[in-house]
């Protein structure tokens, strides 16, 4: 529970202060790439699929988005809007109870095309 009230609190202090001032720039395409374990075979994991979602910019870079977006990530790559240079990023919280979560972004970037 105060980690969901430290996730919503963060949120919202970030959205307040946060200066994109052009909506289109603060929108972010997140990639993931998340790999389930099998339910009825723990030892097991299903095969990696990639889904996709969108989060938008807070304070600090970093970045809001759902929980399910991120659930199983094995890896997150973040873009912003019309911009070909995708970055990694990694969860900083989540909240499943809340489907909240807030990613950092690594200053590394990914060579090559996704």
């Amino acid at each position: 529970m105060q980690k969901t009230i430290a996730i919503i609190l963060l949120a919202l202090a970030g959205v307040a202060t946060s200066r994109a001032a052009d909506p289109e720039r603060s929108v972010i395409q997140i990639m993931t790439f998340a790999q389930q374990p099998v339910w009825d075979a723990p030892w097991r994991f299903a095969p990696v699929q990639r889904m996709g979602g969108s989060g938008f910019v807070i304070k600090g870079k970093r970045i809001m988005t759902n929980a399910h977006v991120i659930s199983w990530g094995r890896q997150i790559i973040v873009r912003r809007y019309q911009d070909p240079k995708p970055y990694v990023a990694e969860v900083e919280y989540v909240g499943h109870d809340c489907d909240l979560a807030v990613l950092t972004v690594a200053l590394r970037q990914i060579r090559g095309v996704i």
